[in-house]
């Protein structure tokens, strides 16, 4: 729940558990490494299931945070997207006679565990894109940078405007406006536990390394996820792997590969197939019909 002073997430403990623990009679820590961590039952045992935390049925659903928290987003949308072959940002194309980017953001916006967001523009965007978020009416604060040449680029300069005091930032790409609200919290959460999560979906695909058009080696599947955003990490950890980046004049292709550069173990937490990547033409097809079926609440209002 929010605090009425702070605003910021505080933890719920049920009273009948924190009696418990004031009368000595149980102990429980709770788990902070993916390895402690519980694990989905079935065909995916790598990806973390965090809303279960033993057999006792006050911790089957995932708690709140263990101490009062702030969470940023920050919204990569700086890029031109040249495979939609359009005239304009593809973050721009319109849904149903809204932006891209504004369902995008929606997402973040009814979150009660993100606290502001910050998103990345085109510099020849970044006044369209601020017009678009102040019409939009958001509740929570939408700040509008310029973005870089990269994405790399781009969420350092997103890490620039945090707000003092956050402690877990989720980076996130403008075009997956169909991300679950749930799902989003989910990753917070592990992050807020482990340091690090990024969502991921199982390949369905046979994947074949490949060498000069000749096939190498079948790659085993159940070693192997698609990685999705937003990817969730305790700031500090962001923060130095982004230094160790640019000392290092190293480029990833995400976040998470700048943080696994730290040795520093990142989750996987299981995500939904409709957290699809805007890319391409035949991809706003699929959208039109994603947005068809949301719900009222996570539809973005122009």
């Amino acid at each position: 729940m929010r605090s009425a002073k702070t605003g910021r997430s505080e933890t719920v403990i049920p009273i009948h558990v924190r009696n418990a623990h004031q009368n000595g009679k149980r102990k429980r820590k709770f788990r902070t490494n993916i390895r402690g961590a519980a694990w989905n039952s079935g065909s995916d045992p790598i990806f973390c299931n965090p809303r279960k935390f033993g057999s006792d049925p006050e911790f089957h659903a995932a708690p709140e945070f263990l101490f009062p928290i702030k969470v940023g987003a920050i919204i990569a949308a700086a890029g031109f997207g040249r495979r939609m072959k359009a005239d304009r940002p593809k973050q721009l194309l319109a849904l149903n006679g809204t932006p891209i980017i504004i369902h995008t953001i929606r997402k973040f916006d009814i979150s009660p565990l993100i606290d502001y967001v910050i998103v990345t523009a085109p510099r020849e965007s970044v006044e369209e894109v601020r017009d678009l978020v102040k019409s939009a009416g958001f509740k929570k604060s939408v700040v509008v940078v310029e973005g870089g040449e990269r994405r790399q680029d781009s969420v350092a300069s997103g890490l620039e405007y945090l707000q003092p005091g956050t402690d877990i930032v989720a980076v996130h790409d403008g075009v997956r406006p169909f991300v679950p609200v749930q799902d989003i919290e989910t990753a917070v959460r592990q992050a807020e536990r482990t340091g690090a999560a990024v969502l991921g979906v199982p390949i369905v695909d046979t994947v074949k390394q490949v060498e000069k058009d000749i096939i190498e080696s079948t790659l085993t599947r159940e070693h192997l996820v698609l990685a999705q955003t937003p990817q969730v990490f305790r700031t500090q950890i962001l923060k130095e792997a982004f230094d160790r980046a640019r000392k290092d004049e190293y480029y990833g292709t995400d976040e998470s590969s700048l943080v696994e550069r730290l040795g520093h173990p990142v989750a996987i937490v299981r995500g939904s197939e409709r957290n699809i990547k805007i890319t391409r033409p035949s991809d706003l097809t699929l959208a039109r019909a994603f947005l068809e079926e949301e719900t009222p609440e996570a539809k973005a209002r122009p």
